[in-house]
């Protein structure tokens, strides 16, 4: 046989090696799993300190010692050996506690003498004992701990027992066997090894027999090119990895063994063939119970319990062929019993609980008062005979499968199905039924006939539907048709109808915070309240959203008001058509995708109304007579439309950063808009096109829009406009572009625009340069500051300037005026070398052009003491005189 001399750390190294080759490939089918073992990986359990073992180990007739090393057949050089390595009389190595300080606690090299070490202790060396090219040695309830290598190290060796060890919390293997055979591990417990808890390598005919690995860091068992072995009765429990891997090995027999709560699978085998997998229980593991990997073939497992694993019970993948799957038990397994993907493969006759999923269905979940419902249970899986227990919601429960139950009042109920097991387990599963009022269909004046109406019709005590909910589910939720009793709708909450409340024909109605939403039924359909011929009707603070259409729709109707009502996100907001002596007072309109104020007919008021953010804001059309007062009309596409209309008034009202103009008069006569502040549309503060006439447009403040402030286009006429304010509107003030429109006593600010001339462009040093704004609009008084590229700057308006150096100098005017608006306007100088006629020593100078000459001199002297202000007026001028002959 040939010897493995392999040091304890190449053999870890390989055994790392091969382990995370196994994870590796893992890796790609299940990066969770492998997630989670790595979160295990940072929370190993500590057992208890070496200092415990010491004080074990010394009790009695133990003794301490070195590092024993042996090498050949003699162990009788070291003093502690008795016998004389015969079968009968083997050499003993007991009672020891061995410090191992790097080294191999105990080293046994080509010895084939029969020897017993028994009850040591060994702790911090390289590996605890260490067999290489040895047999016939039996290694016998010692204690191993704390070791930088494997715990119990067999190389190349035979004929071995290794039994009853407690090998714990070594930096490698708890016990490694590499190219070794015909050894027996028994009853060894193995935990919190940093690699594997056994592992065997190259070797063959061995026995594995109820050991127990525990809480090892990359799994329970490894046995890699195995074959010939007979693995009973162990135990793989609570290791941060897969219980027990078989890699590359044929012909053993697993049998009896305990895979239990381990982080990955409970048994892995890959490139296996030919073994028997029998009466093991693998239960509870994070991954598959039995996993058949790549080329693992002819293998049978039968008998097996395999439970409560979070995947699959057992798993062939495609390349597992030929392997018999038969009378195995598989109980809730979380991802299913089996799953083949392999072919060939005899899977039968074996005893499968699915977990229980437990789900149900309702026939309705949205039924009327009193309607049957019919509950039907959908579970499957569960340890049969399962029973039942529904619950639904409105104190009634029943033991019935699939029950039918009706409610007898309006609400949200939760219905929940209880599904206990044989075993006694139990899943609960819940859903939720709104049951709504049936939809309301009254026809004439007396209501009466209809079970939630109260009151009897008259002024003093109208008729009153009140508080319901109702699912309309296509049809209308609320119809009053050919009434004229005294009526009133309050607190209803509609939907999924055609009309959420419709009115038909009727009058003295009051329609009081009802909220109607999601009304889509139909092409032309899905209006949250529709009236229709139907007059001296109040709707107050309701909210239309949602709907498909209209939120609130009047047609043909008088004398209807509208106060506080709510429309949002309808395509539509609020829309009356033909209608007259109407008043909508402060209702908040927004967000709808078309118009969020229509109106069409005579003598009807809009006041204090908020209308932001929809297509047209307020579209006024075919009107007259029409009153326009104090509405917020922010944001839209359009602030205000008024079309064909006429001697309509708009006062007061704020029309602002709408995305085209703020009002819009197409072909309207006699309009007076008047009193309005319409600033920052993004188009005209207001304009009047083709055939507008005879308007009055007077006293309002049109600011900061991003057109004209007021555009007449050409077929305007006999317009008048007088006493506005218009102010830095960016395309100016007005733009009149029509016939005999009369403009007068208007108050125009255009936008301020910085500009300056200079004198010259291109100077010498020390040549002077005139510099004079040129500035148009803003508000006055203006401010100015003057940046000149070499370091000095003025506030001055006009002014000279000398550069004493040559260079290419950027001049910069910003001018700021009274509202705190400002513009900038630069040029560029080129400045050369001095002239043949000027004096090398002139310096830079500024000098006020506009001003007297000591004015200029306060301005350069800046900076010195305040006395020099009071220098005389003939110093200064006498001071100017020489410095300009001197320039000369």
């Amino acid at each position: 046989m040939k010897s493995f001399k392999k040091s304890a750390k190449i053999n870890t190294i390989v055994v790392l090696f091969f382990i995370l080759s196994i994870s590796a490939s893992d890796y790609k089918r299940d990066q969770s799993v492998i997630s989670s073992e790595t979160d295990q990986m940072e929370n190993i359990e500590i057992l208890s300190p070496v200092s415990s073992f010491r004080s074990n180990s010394l009790s009695g007739s133990s003794s301490n010692s070195g590092p024993i090393a042996i090498d050949g057949d003699d162990w009788t050089s070291v003093d502690t050996v008795t016998g004389s390595g015969t079968f009968l009389d083997p050499y003993v190595i007991a009672n020891l506690v061995i410090e191992g300080n790097g080294n191999d606690g105990i080293s046994i090299k080509n010895s084939a003498s029969f020897g017993l070490i028994q009850n040591c202790t060994i702790y911090n060396g390289l590996n605890g004992i260490s067999l290489d090219s040895s047999s016939n040695c039996h290694i016998f309830n010692n204690s191993i701990i704390e070791n930088s290598g494997d715990g119990i190290h067999l190389s190349a060796s035979t004929n071995c027992e290794i039994d009853g060890n407690n090998v714990t919390q070594n930096t490698g293997n708890g016990i490694f066997l590499w190219s070794s055979f015909d050894c027996n591990l028994t009853k060894n417990s193995v935990s919190n090894n940093m690699v594997v808890g056994i592992t065997t390598y190259f070797s063959e005919n061995y026995n594995l027999v109820n050991n127990t690995a525990n809480n090892n860091l990359y799994g329970g068992y490894v046995l890699s090119e195995a074959s010939n072995c007979n693995i009973f009765g162990n135990i793989a429990i609570n290791n941060s990895a897969k219980g027990f891997i078989l890699r590359q090995s044929i012909n053993c027999n697993v049998e009896n063994n305990s895979a239990i709560t381990n982080s990955d699978d409970g048994m892995y085998c890959l490139f296996t063939s030919y073994s028997l997998l029998i009466h093991n229980n693998i239960l509870n593991n994070s991954g598959n119970g039995l996993y058949l990997d790549s080329y693992s073939n002819y293998c049978n497992s039968t008998e097996n319990n395999i439970s409560y694993n979070f995947k699959k019970g057992i798993y062939l993948c495609s390349t597992a062929e030929n392997n018999h799957i038969s009378q195995n038990s598989l109980f809730k397994n979380v991802e299913g019993a089996i799953l083949n993907e392999g072919v060939n493969n005899n899977i039968n006759n074996n005893d499968i609980v699915e977990c229980l999923n437990i789900s149900f269905s309702i026939s309705n979940t949205s039924p009327y008062i009193g309607e049957n419902v019919s509950f039907q249970d959908n579970s499957t899986g569960g340890y049969s005979p399962l029973s039942y227990l529904w619950d639904f919601g409105d104190g009634i429960v029943t033991t019935l499968k699939n029950p039918e139950h009706n409610y007898s009042s309006m609400g949200i109920y939760n219905v929940s199905l209880t599904v206990s097991e044989i075993d006694g387990s139990s899943a609960k599963s819940t859903a939720i039924i709104t049951v709504t009022h049936s939809p309301i269909f009254i026809v004439g004046n007396d209501w009466s006939s209809c079970d939630s109406v109260s009151g009897m019709g008259t002024f003093d005590d109208p008729y009153v539907i009140a508080d319901l909910v109702i699912d309309a589910k296509g049809s209308d939720g609320i119809s009053i048709e050919n009434s004229q009793a005294y009526a009133r709708i309050e607190n209803c909450t509609v939907s999924n109808g055609r009309f959420g409340i419709f009115l038909n024909s009727s009058a003295n109605c009051e329609l009081r915070e009802n909220y109607v939403f999601n009304n889509l039924k139909g092409a032309y359909f899905g209006y949250g309240i529709y009236l229709t011929k139907s007059s001296n009707c109040s709707l107050i603070k309701n909210t239309a959203k949602n709907n498909a259409w209209y939120g609130i729709m009047i047609s043909h109707s008088f004398n209807c008001t509208l106060i506080e009502n709510q429309a949002n996100n309808n395509l539509y907001g609020i829309f009356l058509t033909r209608c007259s002596n109407s008043t909508l007072i402060k209702n908040t309109v927004t967000n709808n995708i078309w118009d969020g104020i229509s109106i069409s007919g005579f003598f009807n008021i809009l006041k204090n109304n908020t209308v932001s953010q929809n297509g047209l804001g307020i579209n006024i059309r075919e009107s007259s007579d029409f009153f326009l007062m104090g509405n917020i009309v922010i944001k839209n596409w359009v602030g205000i439309s008024i079309s064909y209309s006429q001697n309509c008034s708009l006062i007061s009202n704020n029309v602002s950063e709408n995305l085209w103009d703020g009002i819009s008069l197409f072909n309207s006569v006699g309009c007076n808009i008047s009193l309005n502040l319409i600033s920052k549309n993004f188009e005209c503060g207001i304009k009047l096109t083709s055939p507008s006439k005879n308007c009055i447009l007077s006293q309002n403040v049109i600011l900061q829009n991003l057109e004209n402030g007021i555009f007449l286009s050409y077929q305007t006429a006999n317009n008048e406009i007088f006493l506005n304010y218009l102010s830095k509107n960016v395309m100016g003030a007005v733009l009149d572009e029509g016939m005999n429109n009369h403009l007068f006593d208007n108050d125009m600010i255009e936008c301020l625009n910085a500009s300056f001339a200079s004198s010259k462009i291109s100077v010498y040093i020390g040549e002077v340069v005139s510099f004079t704004d040129t500035s148009t609009g803003g508000n006055i008084p203006l401010s100015y500051l003057w940046d000149f590229g070499d370091g000095t700057n003025s506030s001055l308006q006009n002014l000279t300037h000398s550069f004493k150096t040559t260079g290419n100098y950027t001049i910069l005017l910003i001018v700021h005026d009274s509202d705190g608006d400002s513009s900038s306007y630069n040029m560029s100088i080129v400045v050369t070398s001095i002239s043949p006629s000027t004096n090398t020593t002139s310096t830079s100078t500024t000098t006020q052009t506009t001003e007297s000459p000591i004015v200029d001199k306060i301005f350069t002297i800046s900076g010195y003491p305040i006395g020099f202000l009071f220098i005389s007026v003939v110093l200064v001028n006498a001071i100017i005189k020489k410095r300009n002959l001197i320039s000369k």
